[in-house]
């Protein structure tokens, strides 16, 4: 049981992490209209994970990335 919940947290973890985070990364880059709010979104959808996980590095990472958003 315990395996299960760990193999959940390592899947939410990498598709918050190689997904989420990427888009984000690539909508920023694009730089066209309404791509920072989706870059915002998702975010946001991966701050929550990592939150639940508790992976205090890449949720101070997220908080950064979402600090430039707002600049």
């Amino acid at each position: 049981m315990e395996e299960d919940i760990n193999l959940r947290q390592w899947f939410a973890y990498k598709f918050a992490n190689r997904l989420l985070v990427e888009y984000a990364r690539v909508y920023l880059e694009s730089d066209q209209e309404g791509d920072r709010e989706r870059a915002h979104k998702l975010l946001d959808e991966a701050l929550g994970i990592f939150q639940k996980i508790g992976v205090k590095g890449d949720i101070e990472k997220v908080i950064a990335k979402k600090k430039l958003l707002t600049a």
